[in-house]
């Protein structure tokens, strides 16, 4: 899933900000220093915390950490040959198989009660 940031700071004392450090894996390595118009893709399910540093121009530091759910998507894929066009029953050659990829053309998301 694709994600776009864009850091949105307030100046404090007049002080304007000077660097960013994204850091979208929470290794403490900056992965972007951009500060507006960063994309990041989360190829994995589960809870993301990507962080934000900015440093203004007196050297103080602020961070913000954001919080991204990204869902399992459960791909259906049909080869050409899984049914047999010539029987009217509709016969399965070859069951479809699944795999977890976002890739395909059609997507089946779980329906939560």
């Amino acid at each position: 899933m694709a994600v776009d940031f864009t850091a949105r700071v307030r100046p404090v004392a007049g002080a304007e900000p000077t660097a960013w450090a994204w850091d979208f894996d929470c290794d403490g390595t900056a992965d972007s220093v951009e500060p507006d118009g960063v994309t990041r893709v989360f190829e994995t399910a589960g809870v993301h915390y990507p962080r934000l540093s900015v440093t203004d121009e007196q050297g103080n530091t602020g961070q913000a950490i954001a919080r991204v759910e990204v869902e399992p998507v459960i791909g259906l894929s049909l080869s050409d040959d899984a049914f047999d066009p010539r029987s009217l029953r509709g016969r399965s050659r070859r069951a479809p198989t699944m795999r977890d990829n976002t890739s395909y053309e059609r997507e089946l998301r779980p329906v939560h009660p």
